[in-house]
């Protein structure tokens, strides 16, 4: 039963993380919002197309709505700090005025499979034997999610330089 649960819980992460809807990549816990400066709204040639920077993939559904996650590199051996699935979605909402309002979050799904494996460790292996591989798994979790925030910060911005000069690398 648990084997199913865990197989449920993925094709559920898999599914959130590759539909591009905003309502997709609402599903989640709000980490970090905040507003920063932003030229305008994107091209309409450029909506409902990836723009990639630094690994960070960006789709705007409209000229003033964007959706943006971390893209782990194809080989599994290049670069493999970045290699894994996205701990955070992104989310652009910009206005006519120039501020853009971004909201981070954590998926709800990848919530739902850390809450599953920390209760199969309990469950399995003890209370004891169970919460020192939690706190292990969690502080490795959260480096992993701090260094992606950095990424998706700094990918913002390389979105927004790019946004100010008019040059769109697609």
């Amino acid at each position: 039963m648990w084997f199913l649960l865990f197989i449920g819980l993925a094709f559920y992460y898999l599914v959130q993380i590759t539909t591009w809807t905003v309502s997709s990549f609402r599903r989640g816990v709000v980490v970090h919002q905040y507003t920063v400066s932003f030229p305008g709204t994107i091209p309409k040639e450029h909506t409902n197309r990836e723009i990639v920077f630094k690994n960070i993939i960006f789709r705007f559904i409209s000229p003033g709505t964007g959706l943006f996650k971390a893209h782990p590199p194809n080989s599994l051996f290049k670069y493999r700090a970045r290699n894994h699935f996205p701990w955070l979605l992104g989310e652009v909402q910009s206005s006519r005025k120039g501020i853009a309002q971004i909201t981070l979050r954590i998926p709800l799904s990848r919530i739902l499979m850390s809450l599953a494996f920390f209760i199969t460790l309990v469950y399995f292996f003890g209370v004891a034997n169970g919460l020192v591989a939690v706190i292990l798994f969690t502080v490795f979790s959260i480096m992993d999610f701090i260094r992606e925030k950095e990424n998706l910060i700094e990918g913002f911005l390389m979105l927004k330089e790019n946004a100010k000069t008019g040059e769109w690398e697609v």
